[in-house]
């Protein structure tokens, strides 16, 4: 209702002031533009009152008229802070424009009407008033108005005026904190009007601190920033004194002229509340700015934007062009590691860091930079390829400096240029690594040495150590593991390697904790100190991962050889000491087919020591078939296939061509045929050594290749079968633990037939002693005294079959492999091991 009532009376206040020549539709217009007014007056839309002013004022212009007058009606009302308010106003300028009205006579009435109260200007003075109006008041709306709102003169404050938009204290106007005093002898309607003119002034004041406070910021961005602003706030300073040189005549004149300046302050303003934030977001936030749809913010962003970003650029440029990093502020997505060793764990990159201006390029363009330094540090440091990279610095720099720098460069031109380094990096890289490195050589040589594929090496480590590794650990010593060393290399097939191979191989020992005895701290070592390819396979714990590999098939092939010499030398017993017995053991199976057959107690001893004999060799053959089961299962369907997928599958191109022999590749060879020629090619007609070479591996960068190296070493020490974390859905315990359970009962086993062959050699020989001296004595004492040793014997004997077969084959092993078993069939991927078993 409120709303509706206001609508009224500006109608009835415009139909007033107005000259009948205005028109309806002008009278319409303005009094729509008159309510927009109003609803931006009582919202304190300040940005909303300059524009419907000036549309205002526009719509004056277009008819001629001054619309000054009109503007003192408009600051009144600006002061008013309701509808109601608003609309006793317009009521008292109604009330008092009719009190001043006189009658005319009807001789006046006829002649040319007194002057509108706006001065319309020369040849529209003599336009007639409205009848319905022709008692309009005499002078203009200020001159009604005037005695009832009193306030200094525009030219008392347009004398003080610079001084303060400057941020200088004056007599008017002063400084306190974040604010200004005005003057006590000023109306709302001037106070409002001043608010909008002193904002800048504020700004102004305010940047100026901020400017010399942060002089000495170590940012290169945030210093291109303040540099920015500093000359924004001389330009500013310029403006206000070009303003007042040219005697402005009115506040809203001073309004006028200074408010884009306002705009850039104001955004500049916004931006210094942030300069506690990185260099790099601040940059990124001025970015964004420079997509917002209001033009002037643009245009600010933009040329700060320009300004900003060159110091950001220049570390981009350092980077892709030296793999230096120049950044004291912690401003690039990439950085060092001072504390790190790996090359991989030294530079750091941070994906959350890359600024959106460069992924707006292209959304790999953050990674690419990130890995063209970092390959230029690889060949430089690790690689030592000066005379390559110096080629490579040398034609790139002069590419970026006829542009003027990055920062001058379109985003297509820098996206080409990203993408031609890292290529040409990319390519050199892969070739030097694979060819001069080596990396595929030494890769297959830790899978020979380090994860035992040379098993004839490993077997002839074993055979020759065995009386050393029984010692205590810390007995062991460096000569005896070298001479051991030397004596295995010469008598396997290792010895047919190259040399530079051999000298690689180290045996060395473990710490004390690992072990008592020299079998359990004993490990193996393939030397890679190259830097290039030690920084491959050290990264993640490669190396780590290398050793934890062998000390479990070293433990595998440990009992596996121990296993193995019982069943030599129970096959030596059969042969020899027990020749006789195990003859008669055969008679007397064959007698045991005709039912009048009767043994005596010699035949029942016979019959009984070759049976326990046997039984004792099937818990040795059953526990070595799960041994060989579990070393075949790891050796093809774990280590070969993951080194057949994980690595020559990604490495390779293809299996033919001259870089394989025997089915496999050996690349060394190659390089040292033309890696000379290679290096000592020169620039010509554009074209630089080393650049897009045929290779006939893929190409990877540093990450690339470690990445590939992990999975493929992850693939083993992380199998299903040695992951501690994998456990058996039915037993409840992981495969691993199962199978150290295993050499623990191994163990047992081994200790205990140790024992059974000793007494089983002594009590063959006290039978056939017995037998002989029966024949020659029959009951004599001495016959007594063998009964007495074979009886013992023969006890002794019982309880160590009872150990070996009920307590520890049938008590312990069975029932656990065959929880084993069943827990491999339950898994999909173990599932083939299970079913071997």
């Amino acid at each position: 209702m409120s709303s509706d009532l206001l609508s009224i009376y500006i109608s009835r206040v415009l139909h007033i002031l107005l000259p009948p020549e205005a028109g309806l539709d002008f009278i319409r217009t303005l009094s729509e533009f008159f309510s927009a007014f109003v609803d931006a007056s009582l919202s304190r839309r300040r940005d909303l009152e300059l524009e419907v002013s000036s549309q205002i004022r526009s719509l004056f212009a277009q008819k001629g008229w001054e619309s000054s007058k009109f503007d003192s009606l408009l600051h009144d009302i600006d002061r008013m802070t309701s509808v109601d308010s608003i609309v006793d106003y317009l009521k008292s300028v109604i009330n008092n424009s009719r009190h001043e009205m006189s009658p005319l006579p009807k001789s006046r009435q006829q002649m040319a009407p007194p002057p509108s109260p706006f001065n319309i200007g020369t040849g529209i003075s003599n336009l007639r008033s409205s009848p319905l109006h022709s008692n309009a008041p005499s002078g203009t709306l200020g001159e009604v108005i005037q005695p009832y709102y009193k306030t200094l003169s525009d030219e008392t404050i347009l004398q003080y005026l610079p001084y303060t938009l400057l941020g200088l204290d004056s007599k008017l106007f002063v400084f306190k904190d974040n604010s200004v005093s005005l003057p006590s002898k000023l109306n709302n309607s001037y106070a409002s009007l001043l608010n909008q003119v002193l904002e800048s002034a504020l700004l102004f004041r305010e940047l100026k601190k901020r400017t010399e406070s942060r002089s000495m910021d170590s940012s290169l961005i945030k210093r291109s920033f303040l540099s920015f602003l500093n000359s924004e706030l001389n330009s500013y300073s310029g403006a206000v004194n070009a303003i007042f040189q040219n005697n402005p005549s009115s506040i809203i004149g001073v309004l006028k002229e200074i408010h884009p300046k306002v705009i850039t302050l104001r955004v500049l303003f916004h931006l210094s509340d942030k300069l506690d934030i990185q260099g790099d977001e601040l940059l990124t936030i001025v970015y964004n700015l420079t997509k917002l749809g209001d033009v002037e913010v643009q245009k600010t962003s933009n040329r700060l934007f320009s300004m900003m970003s060159v110091p950001y650029y220049e570390m981009v440029e350092h980077w892709l062009l030296k793999g230096s990093l120049v950044d004291n502020s912690n401003e690039f997505f990439i950085s060092f590691d001072p504390q790190a060793e790996n090359i991989n764990e030294i530079i750091q990159f941070s994906t959350s860091r890359i600024p959106v201006f460069l992924t707006a390029i292209n959304k790999n363009i953050g990674y690419r930079i990130f890995q063209i330094g970092k390959m230029i540090i690889f060949l430089s440091k690790y690689c030592k390829e000066l005379e390559w990279l110096s080629s490579f610095t040398g034609h790139h720099t002069g590419t970026i400096h006829s542009y003027k720098g990055l920062a001058s460069m379109t985003a297509h031109q820098l996206s080409q240029l990203v993408n031609q380094m890292n290529s040409e990096l990319l390519n050199y890289m892969t070739y030097v690594v694979f060819y001069k490195f080596e990396l595929f050589v030494h890769l297959l040589n830790c899978k020979r040495f380090m994860l035992m594929e040379a098993s004839d090496f490993i077997e002839k480590i074993i055979t020759n150590g065995s009386d050393i590794f029984d010692e205590p650990s810390i007995s062991l010593t460096s000569g005896q593991l070298a001479r051991l060393l030397v004596d295995s290399i010469k008598s396997s097939s290792v010895k047919n390697l190259d040399f530079r191979y051999q000298s690689r191989l180290d045996a060395r020992i473990l710490e004390l904790s690992h072990g008592t005895i020299g079998w359990e701290v004993f490990t193996l070592e393939y030397k890679v100190i190259d830097l290039p390819i030690n920084s491959i396979l050290s990264s993640n714990g490669g190396i780590t991962n290398y050793l934890k590999a062998f000390n479990f098939l070293w433990k595998v092939r440990h009992f596996t050889s121990i296993l193995n010499a019982g069943f030599i030398e129970s096959c030596n017993l059969r042969r020899n000491d027990l020749k006789l017995v195990n003859r008669r053991f055969s008679q007397i199976k064959q007698q045991m087919k005709r039912a009048e057959f009767s043994m005596n107690s010699r035949d029942r001893r016979t019959y009984w020591i070759i049976k326990t004999f046997n039984i004792v060799n099937v818990v040795r053959h059953e526990m070595l078939g799960l041994l060989e089961a579990i070393t075949y299962y790891l050796s093809y369907d774990v280590i070969e296939d993951s080194f057949q997928r994980q690595l020559l599958q990604k490495f390779f191109k293809s299996r033919k061509g001259s870089g394989w022999e025997s089915g496999m590749p050996v690349l060394s060879t190659k390089f040292r045929n033309h890696i000379s020629e290679f290096q000592k090619q020169q620039v010509d007609a554009g074209e630089r050594s080393g650049v897009h070479t045929e290779l006939d591996v893929h190409e990877y960068n540093l990450d690339e290749l470690v990445d590939i190296h992990t999975s493929y070493l992850s693939s083993i020490v992380r199998s299903r079968l040695l992951d501690g974390d994998v456990i058996g859905k039915l037993s409840g315990r992981s495969f691993v633990a199962q199978i150290y359970s295993f050499l623990e009962m191994m163990f047992q086993y081994a200790n205990s037939w140790d024992q059974y062959a000793v007494l089983l050699v002594n009590y063959v020989g006290i039978v056939s002693l017995e037998k002989g001296l029966t024949q020659e004595a029959p009951g004599s004492e001495d016959i007594m005294e063998l009964d007495d040793d074979l009886e013992r014997n023969e006890e002794s004997l019982q309880i160590l079959t009872h150990k070996i077969y009920t307590e520890l084959y049938l008590g312990q092993f069975k029932p656990q492999r065959d929880a084993f078993v069943r827990d491999l069939k339950s898994d999909n991927e173990l599932r083939t091991l299970g079913r071997s078993l």
